[in-house]
């Protein structure tokens, strides 16, 4: 454990907090239905306006598809069995290499980032499961930023939550640690509500003693 800055106190973190800083919690996505539903909700308001621009684009140049009844005749299928993709569900590895396909692009172009899912994910395991009022996009983006570059086991590390002020500019140093902070305990609440301990790693450290210090 790194030493705090000469003159500054340590602060500890409640078990929320430690719990909502210390997981990759997305790898559960597969596995635990709040998870699940708030990777669905995000993949799907990111993954349906891709398809759209792109199709937008092939139309604005003349070529087809350029729509969505001219992309579903262009795979073969039915009008209606392209709804899930438009409304909710994550399209399967060979649907999405079907698309790719058709609108002549590589399949990584329609997959969303990590960095764009987590953030909206994050919004909508808080808004649906959490107990709070919910939390902002930019608090959302900070804390994203902040677990994809470090995810540490105990610590905050200042540098970082530098580098995540900074990609939310305007954004100070004290404004990006409390955003964390805000972020991290309403994701540990729902973690520690909905998660079946089993799925998480050494639980011993969720309960009793030190959660971690922020340097």
């Amino acid at each position: 454990m790194a030493n705090s800055p000469k003159g500054v106190k340590p602060l500890l973190l409640t078990p929320d907090q430690y719990l909502g800083l210390s997981r990759k919690w997305w790898v559960y996505r597969d596995r635990v239905n709040p998870i699940k539903e708030a990777f669905t909700t995000a993949f799907a308001e990111l993954f349906t306006p891709t398809i759209n621009g792109i199709l937008a684009q092939r139309a604005a140049s003349g070529l087809t598809p350029g729509n969505w009844t001219q992309l579903s005749a262009a795979i073969n299928r039915n009008r209606g069995h392209l709804t899930r993709a438009k409304k909710a569900a994550i399209p399967s590895v060979d649907m999405l290499y079907t698309f790719a396909s058709a609108l002549q692009v590589e399949a990584d172009v329609l997959l969303p980032k990590l960095k764009h899912l987590l953030p909206i994910a994050t919004r909508s395991l808080v808004s649906e499961y959490g107990i709070s009022a919910g939390i902002s996009q930019k608090e959302s983006e900070i804390y994203a930023f902040y677990l994809l570059i470090e995810c540490p086991e105990s610590d905050l590390d200042s540098a970082t939550i530098r580098a995540a002020a900074d990609s939310a500019a305007p954004t100070s140093f004290n404004d990006a640690k409390q955003a964390i902070l805000t972020t991290a305990e309403a994701v540990g609440g729902v973690l520690r509500k909905h998660v079946a301990i089993t799925l998480l790693e050494n639980p011993v450290s969720i309960v009793g003693g030190d959660h971690g210090r922020f340097k």
